[in-house]
């Protein structure tokens, strides 16, 4: 079991039910953001540094704000979404407040897509969609994990 120390799911697991893995988003994704935002935030608030006066100021605030803000919901969304795969169930965690949970039991599940954009495959990080039958309009994505195709592998094993 992959499972990893203080990632709990709301849904308890059934009589017999054990997990494949639990995971977050990839974690070089979470970097490369931030990483990019600051660079972003750097470089306008430079620019703006020849801006005089109160506007200026103002500007510059803004420039390190936003990139602040966005980088803040970025690891709120990365340490709130969890993703599960149990010999019964793929299934989907998220929010602060209000924990939600959706499932798709395996025998629902009736194709995996696999999508990766070349950043992606150049950092070994992609998205697996889980695509129930026509009876469950729900489609479950685990977006943005690492070893994305391994993943997929480990969900086609368990599907009867």
């Amino acid at each position: 079991m992959n499972d990893k120390p203080g990632l709990a799911s709301a849904l308890p697991l059934a009589a017999s039910e054990e997990i494949i893995f639990r995971i977050r988003q990839s974690g070089t994704l979470l970097t490369l953001q931030v990483i990019g935002l600051i660079a972003i935030a750097l470089a306008i608030f430079l620019i703006l540094r020849s801006v005089d006066g109160e506007i200026g100021r103002w500007l510059q605030i803004g420039a390190i704000s936003a990139p602040a803000l966005v980088i803040l919901v970025r690891l709120i969304d990365y340490f709130t979404t969890l993703y599960t795969l149990t010999n019964r169930r793929v299934q989907t965690d998220f929010g602060i407040f209000r924990r939600t949970s959706y499932a798709i039991p395996l025998t629902q599940v009736e194709t995996l897509d696999l999508k990766r954009s070349i950043i992606g495959r150049i950092f070994n990080y992609g998205d697996v969609v889980c695509r129930p039958t026509a009876a469950v309009k729900l489609v479950i994505s685990f977006h943005a994990i690492t070893n994305p195709s391994l993943r997929r592998e480990q969900v086609e094993e368990q599907l009867p």
